[in-house]
């Protein structure tokens, strides 16, 4: 699963117990949150990364006149 975007691990975990009101229940946070996180609407916080085994990083910046990968 480490190719798979946060939202794609959490609606995978959510399915493996059953939805994201079990997920949300087993991990203390709020369904809406959990729905809100799939959906796009909000950035996971610190305890669904937790649960997911998952950390922040910070970004990381480079001058605009350099080229990009792609």
């Amino acid at each position: 699963m480490s190719g798979l975007t946060v939202r794609e691990r959490l609606m995978h975990a959510c399915a493996a117990v059953g939805g994201q009101r079990a997920w949300a229940r087993m991990h203390g946070v709020a369904p809406s949150y959990v729905s809100s996180v799939v959906s796009g609407d909000a950035e996971p916080g610190p305890k669904i990364l937790s649960a997911l085994g998952l950390r922040r990083d910070e970004p990381t910046y480079r001058p605009a006149e350099e080229p990009t990968d792609e």
